[in-house]
C-alpha cells in the first residue's frame, strides 16, 4: 500500500499547515504560520523533493496566508458595494515563489466611469494598504518598486487595468516588457474571480497575433538567467537574496 509520504513528501505536515492557516484567528497567528511554511520548505528541499514541488508548495501555502489576511482585514473595513478582486502578480501568479519573495499584488474593481473609479479607489486604498502591511509582518516584504495594491497606480478599475495593458502591448519598450512580465501573470486570490477572468480574456485578445510584442517578450524571457537551486541557496541567508522571486 502506498503511503502519503511516498506520494508527496511531508504530505500530512503540508495539510496540517494549510488547515492551521485557514483557521488562524488573527494576523499575529499568521506570522507564526508563515515561519512554519518556510521551515517546511527547507525540509522538503532537504528531502530532495525538487524545486518544482518546493516552489509549488511554497506558493500555494503563501497564497493561503494572503487569502486569510484578506479575509481577516476585510471584516475591519467598510468596503464599497462594488465588485472587486485581489490579484497576486508575477511569481505568485505563476506559482513560482521561493523562500525570499517580496509582494507583487494589485486590486481590480468594477466602475462605470472614470469618476466612479476615482471615488472607489479612495475607498479601497486604506484596506489595500492594511493588507500590504499585514503581509509584510508575515514575512513578505513591501515591494521596492511599490507594485502593490496599496499604491494608487495598481488599485484600478477594469477599464484602467486594460488601458495599461494595451499601452504595454502596443509599445513594447523595456519598461513595458518588465511590467508585462510582472502584471500579465496574475491570479485571483480573493473577491470576484469573474473580474479577473474578464481581464484575462481581454488580455488574450490584445496579445493574440501581435508578433512584435510576442517576439520581444520571448527575447526578454530567453535573456533571463535561471536562479541557482541547491541546498546552499535555500539554507544560507546570503544566497537566498539571489533567488528572490519577480
Amino acid at each position: 500500500m502506498t503511503s502519503d509520504r511516498e506520494i508527496l513528501p511531508e504530505a500530512r505536515a503540508i495539510a496540517r499547515c494549510s488547515a492551521a492557516i485557514a483557521a488562524a484567528p488573527d494576523v499575529a497567528t499568521l506570522v507564526a504560520r508563515s515561519g512554519e511554511v518556510r521551515r517546511l520548505a527547507v525540509v522538503l528541499q532537504s528531502e530532495e523533493a525538487g524545486p518544482a514541488l518546493v516552489t509549488r508548495v511554497l506558493s500555494l501555502l503563501n497564497d493561503a496566508i494572503a487569502r486569510r489576511v484578506l479575509g481577516l482585514l476585510q471584516q475591519r473595513f467598510r468596503l464599497p458595494p462594488a465588485r472587486w478582486c485581489w490579484l497576486g502578480l508575477g511569481s505568485e501568479g505563476r506559482l513560482e515563489q521561493t523562500l525570499s519573495t517580496d509582494q507583487d499584488n494589485g486590486l481590480l474593481f468594477s466602475a462605470t466611469d472614470d469618476g466612479e473609479a476615482r471615488q472607489l479607489r479612495e475607498l479601497f486604498l486604506p484596506f489595500a494598504r492594511a493588507v500590504n502591511q499585514a503581509l509584510d509582518e508575515c514575512g513578505f516584504p513591501l515591494c521596492d518598486g511599490e507594485v502593490m495594491a496599496g499604491n494608487p497606480r495598481w488599485c484600478l478599475s477594469l477599464s484602467e487595468w486594460l488601458e495599461n495593458f494595451a499601452t504595454w502591448v502596443r509599445t513594447p519598450e523595456p519598461e513595458a516588457l518588465l511590467n508585462a512580465s510582472i502584471f500579465f501573470d496574475f491570479t485571483p486570490l480573493m473577491g470576484d474571480a469573474e473580474l479577473a477572468a474578464q481581464l484575462r480574456h481581454a488580455l488574450s485578445d490584445l496579445t493574440r497575433g501581435n508578433e512584435i510584442f510576442l517576439r520581444m517578450m520571448t527575447v526578454n524571457a530567453l535573456a533571463a538567467v535561471p536562479p541557482r537551486w541547491d541546498a546552499c541557496a535555500i539554507l544560507s541567508p546570503r544566497p537566498i537574496q539571489a533567488v528572490r522571486s519577480i
